[in-house]
């Protein structure tokens, strides 16, 4: 046995607190209501909170995939 298979964990969010959550601790986020070209503007500083304290989780130190 070569260990535990890694299951990429994505979370459905809209709301700055869900989005910064999602950013936080998943893998990938399958926004809603997503224009790329408004991502930063929207989205930008929930995005950055949350991955700021990824470091917490070892599971989350990849970069998050939207």
């Amino acid at each position: 046995m070569l260990g535990e298979p890694e299951i990429p964990i994505f979370v459905a969010a809209i709301g700055p607190k869900n989005v910064e959550l999602t950013a936080e601790i998943a893998d990938g986020w399958m926004p809603v209501f997503f224009l790329p070209e408004m991502a930063p503007k929207v989205w930008g500083a929930a995005l950055a909170a949350g991955g700021a304290r990824r470091w917490r989780f070892p599971a989350a130190a990849k970069p998050l995939q939207a």
